[in-house]
């Protein structure tokens, strides 16, 4: 048996699992057959560039995201944001939120797939979202999961290990209340939502690309090191210097930078006033 261990930033990570997810026979077989959704999220970038072959501003493909300063909607205007989906292989767009998101997910069933990632990974592997936008209908995923439960439309969870907590979804929900929240004292408006899907890490691209194992062995570091999530990579040799030829092709995946205009926001009824904050917001 052969041991190496491994570091990965977040941008790797993300890279990683959308390699994998990319190749999962259940995506394949929906790509050629049915319909494939990708949901706004950073990691969905990263799939939407293994399926297709095409480089995109990942930057734009973002509902919300999470920084140092807080949380922000990224409610752009239309144009910007286009949601990606494939129809039997056929690239085709969805303007979010100006399009209608419940006729197309009316359309969607049990051969077809979403992929949506999250922002907690609990200690049980099922993982939860943040949703919210100033309409308060809970964004895509708000209007999406009542079609997955009663359509019975397969869910897969991109999640990198660094969003793990040592807590359940159940302790969570009672709390986070969109309505219960001070919003004078937060740094985002959002309710909290489960994913009920196939959840897919680090620890599963790497075994499934590669055939080998892995444990995580240490999360964060220091510098460039912090959000980065160390594994212990074992098998047979061969296999094992598969996944670090992987890895090493991987390693420098640019951070993921996003440029905040907040002039153009579609939250922003007055400027520099932030509906969804309810207050003035100024990043330093």
């Amino acid at each position: 048996m052969k041991k190496i261990l491994i570091t990965l930033t977040s941008s790797e990570s993300k890279r990683l699992i959308a390699k994998y997810v990319s190749q999962m026979p259940m995506v394949k077989k929906t790509m050629a057959e049915g319909i494939l959704n990708l949901q706004l999220s950073t990691t969905n970038g990263f799939i939407y560039e293994e399926l297709s072959g095409n480089e995109i501003e990942r930057s734009s493909h973002v509902c919300g995201f999470l920084s140092a300063a807080g949380g922000c909607g990224a409610y752009l205007p239309a144009g910007n944001k286009r949601e990606f989906y494939f129809e039997k292989g056929i690239e085709k767009h969805l303007n979010f939120p100006q399009d209608n998101f419940d006729v197309f997910f009316q359309r969607l069933g049990e051969k077809d797939i979403i992929i949506k990632s999250g922002n907690l990974l609990d200690r049980n592997g099922q993982a939860c979202v943040f949703v919210g936008e100033p309409s308060g209908d809970g964004g895509e995923w708000g209007k999406a999961y009542e079609y997955v439960v009663k359509n019975h439309i397969q869910l897969i969870v991109p999640m990198t290990l660094n969003k793990s907590a040592n807590i359940t979804i159940e302790e969570i929900l009672p709390l986070v209340k969109v309505n219960e929240i001070d919003w004078d004292r937060t740094h985002i408006i959002a309710d909290i939502m489960p994913l009920p899907g196939i959840v897919v890490t680090e620890i599963d691209a790497i075994e499934g690309l590669c055939n080998v194992q892995a444990i995580p062995v240490a999360m964060n570091g220091v510098g460039d090191g912090e959000g980065t999530v160390s594994l212990c990579i074992f098998g047979q040799e061969r296999n094992v210097e598969n996944a670090w030829e992987l890895i090493t092709a991987i390693k420098g995946e640019p951070v993921l930078k996003i440029n905040v205009r907040c002039g153009e926001c579609l939250a922003v009824r007055n400027q520099g006033i932030c509906v969804a904050q309810k207050r003035v917001f100024t990043r330093r």
